[in-house]
């Protein structure tokens, strides 16, 4: 997407509040991998996956919304063999299509596919640079090697410049100390890191969440205080320095804080300004929150206009302890607060001009095991 692209799209959201900007679809119910702290995979037992043509409605009905990007999640998304038609339904329809995946499945000939299909970026999960603390967290042995060549494969693929290739890391307390690390190391492929507090069902057994997991193993308790304020503080020295981190100095901020005290402190927008789907095509009000109401019903479009619809899920979200996912923050922060929207302005256009170097598979393992903790000084 070019940078004027992205720019029009987040003053329309900023200016508006009305018209949803980010969509994410989970294409799939099914995952190759069985994360920690994600619980999607028995949350969605016996969920159907929509038909391609199915999709095709889907896709009419978010080009009648005027939705500007539609994040394809899963599950693993790879796992489709169809993929790369599913993309190209999207993209014919003028939304811009990014994938947000694990990457094991990442080969030449598919991701040449998806590219010639319309895909305009890529998001993928990598935990740390140490290949046992990596593994232990997707609970797939061999996977970090896996991940890099995934990497490698998209970043081969992708355009050399202008798009947002994208590294989401779960910050835990498996991974604080080495995150400047990964920063370093995401810089140097010429990638973004997405830093993503970890976000843990804490136990209820309610079963009120989708993707959040009962996994105490990965949380933070106050003897991590110290170095959460030491690594965030030399994360934004480093965004300040030119190194290649996606969030907002806003987000980083209270991303520190919600690590400590797990308070929230801005509001969600959805349905007005982003909403998820599910894989049989549900309306949801959030990757984590379920809902009844397809949107494959030829009325959707009207009825999701309609003020019940939106003062409906508004009261949902409203009762929502919140998150700190990145995406809908990051969207709100750019809605309510001119400094980051225009702080979102200036990176759109500095990701437009870097270029990015196109590396092998070897190459990004060389880089990763250079920058692994103990190998240099922080």
């Amino acid at each position: 997407m070019s940078a004027l692209r992205r720019n029009l799209l987040f003053a329309r959201a900023a200016l508006t509040r009305r018209v949803p900007i980010y969509v994410q679809f989970a294409v799939t119910t099914r995952c190759n991998m069985v994360c920690s702290m994600c619980r999607a995979n028995e949350s969605r037992e016996g969920e159907r996956e929509l038909g391609v043509a199915e999709i095709a409605i889907l896709a009419d009905h978010l080009e009648r919304l005027g939705v500007g990007i539609l994040v394809l999640t899963g599950g693993e998304p790879l796992l489709r063999v169809d993929l790369p038609e599913i993309v190209r339904l999207f993209s014919e329809r003028g939304l811009s299509v990014r994938l947000q995946s694990n990457a094991l499945l990442a080969d030449p000939e598919t991701v040449r596919a998806l590219v010639e299909a319309g895909l305009e970026d890529v998001t993928v999960s990598l935990h740390s640079l140490d290949p046992e603390i990596n593994d232990r967290i997707t609970g797939v042995p061999g996977s970090w090697e896996r991940i890099l060549a995934g990497l490698a494969t998209f970043g081969q693929a992708l355009p050399g410049r202008g798009a947002l290739g994208g590294v989401n890391i779960t910050v835990n307390r498996h991974n604080l100390a080495e995150l400047p690390d990964l920063v370093r190391f995401v810089t140097d492929i010429g990638l973004y890191a997405s830093l993503i507090p970890v976000h843990l069902d804490e136990g209820r057994g309610d079963g009120d969440y989708i993707v959040r997991a009962h996994a105490p193993e990965m949380g933070i308790d106050p003897s991590h205080h110290d170095t959460i304020d030491r690594v965030y503080a030399k994360l934004m020295d480093m965004k300040r320095s030119g190194f290649h981190l996606y969030n907002t100095y806003r987000f980083l901020r209270e991303s520190r804080d919600y690590l400590k005290t797990g308070e929230i402190r801005w509001r969600c927008l959805s349905p007005d300004m982003y909403f998820s789907i599910s894989p049989q095509g549900h309306f949801l009000p959030c990757v984590d929150l379920p809902g009844d109401e397809s949107m494959l019903d030829p009325g959707f479009v009207e009825r999701y206009r309609s003020r019940e619809f939106r003062e409906h899920y508004r009261r949902q979200a409203s009762t929502c302890a919140g998150c700190m996912y990145a995406c809908y923050p990051e969207l709100t922060y750019i809605a309510r607060h001119p400094l980051t929207f225009l702080e979102r302005v200036a990176f759109a256009r500095a990701v437009e001009g870097r270029r990015r170097a196109r590396l092998s598979a070897e190459q990004m393992v060389a880089r990763a095991e250079a920058l692994r903790p103990g190998r240099t000084p922080r």
